[in-house]
């Protein structure tokens, strides 16, 4: 019987030592597979995450290039509206002043040479052809020499049968010549605002 009992209870400390090992075993095994996982999960997590944030930058990259793109043209429309505007301008404002030195460079020629007044006169009457009388107003300082040639200006018009010279001082340079059918300027302000006229419809 001492040998059963002693049997006995060697044979249940084996089956406790086995199932302690088995136990034990589970638990390293377990431990072991959770650390490997949670590693493994670490870096698959470590790798989303990079991948996540290269995502983020190509789209943050691509959005900023985007945002400049539109930000260029913005500014390359409005600098041409803006140097179209200012050509514009400046195109006025050369045309504005090329007139007035003209028209000044034309006065001084006028009061310098007053037979150009005389022959404007006689391009202008060479074209009345239907009225009888006609009063031609010159600058005081062309009097002189209109009188001067009063029969060859009224012969310029074959309908003309008198004509009268009037000294008018809001005349600059040039002529007006009054008729019956109605009235001519041939004023020299007149002829150039007609040119810069033509030119700004031509531009």
């Amino acid at each position: 019987m001492p040998t059963l009992e002693g049997s006995g209870k060697q044979s249940f400390r084996l089956s406790d030592q086995i199932d302690t090992i088995k136990d034990t075993a589970f638990k390293q095994g377990y431990e072991a597979g959770y650390e490997s996982g949670n590693l493994s999960g670490q870096a698959e997590g470590r790798k989303a995450g990079f991948q996540k944030a290269m995502t983020d930058v190509k789209t943050a990259r691509i959005i900023e290039v985007a945002q400049f793109t539109a930000d260029l043209e913005t500014f390359r429309a409005e600098f041409l509206e803006a140097a179209n505007d200012w050509a514009a301008r400046t195109e006025k404002i050369v045309t504005e002043l090329s007139m007035e030195v003209v028209q000044k460079i034309l006065a001084t020629e006028l009061e310098i040479n007053h037979q150009v007044a005389l022959g404007i006169c006689k391009e202008v009457l060479q074209n009345v052809t239907h009225a009888k009388n006609a009063r031609i107003l010159i600058n005081p300082k062309d009097y002189a020499l209109f009188e001067s040639h009063r029969d060859e200006i009224i012969k310029q018009s074959r309908e003309l049968k008198s004509i009268e010279i009037v000294e008018d001082n809001s005349i600059r340079s040039g002529v007006m010549v009054e008729t019956e059918s109605g009235i001519i300027d041939a004023t020299v302000e007149t002829r150039l605002e007609l040119v810069v006229n033509e030119f700004n419809q031509a531009a």
